[in-house]
């Protein structure tokens, strides 16, 4: 999905996303567990929409929190309920925001980006030294779930997700540990990726 399509799209579902999303977009809690973070940490998550991942956050003790999105109408929403967090209209694929992190975030957002490996290696180069990629997203059904997954797929196909993207893989190029966990039965998985690696030593 590229950047005005997508802007266009949740633009247009900015107003009834968390209500449609909650119960369906799961695993947030175990991404944001899997950040391990600490209160003086940094964190930037991208694709942040409506700020449905703040509130995990802030729990935590976090005050430096900043989302990137390419849809002002999600940012809006956001930052009515987050008046707090740095929010930041742009196109995370083909820009860099200029933010740094301790911790980075993404979640269902990798699934709908055509050029996804670009958005992960700019995620990566916000991260400072020994920083912390979470990405949290749509795998093909398993488990008891697997006979239902040609119709998962073409539902969320519907709206324009892949739920095939090697991000684990591709991660091990770019990070020193990468573990990739995801329910029994289920449809998506947290892959923690840390140390992120100096683009001379990518493929050491």
């Amino acid at each position: 999905m590229e950047a005005d399509r997508a802007e266009r799209y949740f633009d247009s579902q900015a107003w009834v996303y968390n209500a449609s999303r909650r119960y369906f977009l799961r695993g947030r809690s175990e991404a944001i567990e899997a950040l391990g973070l600490e209160k003086e940490h940094a964190v930037v998550e991208f694709g942040c929409g409506t700020g449905m991942n703040f509130r995990l956050i802030y729990e935590a003790g976090v005050t430096a929190l900043s989302g990137v999105d390419t849809s002002r109408g999600m940012l809006k929403r956001a930052k009515r309920r987050y008046p707090a967090a740095k929010l930041i209209h742009a196109d995370f694929v083909e820009e860099k925001p200029g933010l740094r992190a301790d911790r980075v975030l993404c979640s269902y957002v990798l699934s709908l980006v055509t050029r996804w490996e670009r958005a992960l290696v700019n995620m990566k180069e916000t991260l400072r030294p020994g920083g912390v990629l979470v990405v949290l997203d749509y795998i093909p059904m398993k488990g008891i779930l697997r006979p239902f997954d040609p119709i998962f797929r073409w539902w969320i196909g519907m709206h324009g997700a892949d739920p095939t993207r090697p991000v684990a893989p591709f991660l091990e190029k770019h990070f020193r540990s990468v573990t990739a966990i995801a329910p029994q039965s289920g449809y998506y998985q947290v892959v923690r990726a840390s140390g992120p690696r100096l683009s001379d030593d990518s493929h050491s």
